[in-house]
């Protein structure tokens, strides 16, 4: 049986919950799905997700292939914790929650508060505000033959 395959950050995560969008889709096609998603995630991490797939060549002629990318702004840090991408979210909530130290943090803030740019994010990451980013298209070249979606 053919594969959805869902990868993105939390608007993808399988919350075991049968009404999740990607979830019906599937059943409507008829095939099984699989996410690959974590919350506050950046589109460089998605990408890297996607890529790790098709290079060890996980992906079936007629599977689905659905990236769910993210706002620009987020940034994978830390190899360890790419959940660690979303500065906003991070200064709502104990640093001890995403187990990182209090160095890095504070990398995280001074790169926010010295180097961040909201228009430079914008024209590295998304392709003339389509929300595309641009990391995606080395890997959607490759992935032709599967059917593709964006969202």
């Amino acid at each position: 049986m053919n594969t959805v395959w869902v990868f993105g950050d939390s608007y993808a995560v399988d919350h075991g919950q049968e009404w999740q969008w990607f979830k019906q889709y599937a059943k409507l096609k008829g095939k099984e799905y699989k996410t690959l998603a974590d919350y506050g995630v950046a589109n460089s991490w998605i990408s890297m997700q996607v890529f790790e797939h098709y290079h060890n060549k996980v992906f079936q002629p007629g599977d689905s292939i659905i990236v769910v990318t993210t706002h620009c702004i987020r940034h994978w840090f830390l190899w360890d914790h790419p959940n660690v991408s979303n500065y906003q979210n991070m200064t709502h909530l104990d640093p001890n929650h995403f187990g990182i130290n209090k160095e890095q943090i504070h990398a995280i803030e001074l790169y926010y508060k010295h180097i961040q740019s909201g228009y430079q994010d914008s024209f590295l990451y998304d392709d003339n505000h389509t929300r595309f980013p641009k990391c995606y298209r080395h890997t959607t070249e490759r992935c032709k033959k599967y059917k593709r979606i964006f969202i």
